[in-house]
């Protein structure tokens, strides 16, 4: 069979770079790779070895459960509808059209308990995970503000296969299920540097950076402004060479308005590890 590159190839302009207007990428992810988290990716058999990361040919024809959890505040307002949710849901579809995912919100829960609004993941997380996650569905909560450590907000953060079946929102950075359901399914940011730095001719790219070799060297200038959708200021990497990176890659930080999504690569990344990882959801 061929790979899902002969899926993708059914409309260039759209599948290899989806362009959903309404995405914008949070002021930052709280999603980070730990040692722990290297250290099994480099344990992989088809780590460095772009040929065994694609995917087998097929459209999955799968659809997804989210049970989604928002969290009231003091005054029992939750911030946020359903309505909002399934039109960040309907952003998400089709992002993910490509590779035949789409993803459907079974259950909106809301919890009255307004300790939880202000979310801190040392503090929160297991309890709310132990008390409320249904299995075998993408369990998203949403909070006022969502914190890693206290005192540095973020947009929101996911976990990478292997991990929890969960995802942290802000209630106002809702456009960002995109960039978290990524990382739900094993793309690292463009910027990544825990494998080491990828180089802008690209001849580590399969050991380095995202691991992805159809996105270019990123030195992850983060929101610079990008005026033109270009590299501003530009830099060079280790070997004096320019970096030109994929402004608008969904798993970049840069400028929302040049939008362009995932590349070819990082859907058949997320293909692979829905197979090997992800499959039991329902």
């Amino acid at each position: 069979m061929r790979l899902l590159s002969s899926f993708i190839m059914f409309s260039t302009t759209f599948a290899l770079f989806v362009n959903v207007q309404v995405i914008a990428q949070p002021a930052k992810c709280g999603t980070i790779v730990t040692p722990e988290q290297v250290a099994k990716e480099k344990a992989k058999p088809s780590f460095g070895n772009q040929k065994s990361m694609f995917a087998p040919t097929k459209c999955f024809g799968k659809t997804l459960s989210i049970t989604a959890h928002v969290f009231a505040d003091s005054l029992g307002n939750y911030g946020i509808t359903t309505v909002d949710i399934t039109n960040s849901v309907t952003a998400l579809n089709q992002a993910f059209a490509p590779i035949c995912i789409s993803f459907q919100v079974c259950n909106v829960n809301y919890i009255p308990n307004y300790k939880y609004n202000d979310f801190l993941q040392s503090a929160d997380e297991e309890e709310v995970i132990s008390l409320y996650s249904v299995p075998n569905t993408i369990n998203i909560f949403y909070a006022r503000k969502v914190e890693r450590t206290p005192g540095n907000p973020v947009g929101g953060y996911a976990y990478f296969p292997g991990g929890p079946d969960f995802i942290a929102l802000s209630k106002s950075s809702l456009s960002s299920i995109i960039h978290e359901m990524g990382h739900f399914f094993g793309l690292y940011h463009t910027f990544e540097t825990q494998f080491g730095s990828e180089l802008a001719n690209g001849t580590n790219c399969a050991t380095t950076g995202d691991l992805v070799c159809d996105t270019p060297a990123d030195p992850g200038l983060g929101n610079t402004p990008a005026p033109d959708c270009n590299l501003s200021p530009y830099i060079k990497d280790a070997n004096n060479e320019w970096y030109v990176p994929m402004i608008g890659n969904t798993m970049s930080y840069y400028s929302s308005d040049c939008e362009c999504g995932f590349t070819p690569d990082q859907y058949n990344r997320m293909a692979l590890n829905y197979l090997n990882s992800r499959f039991y959801l329902w």
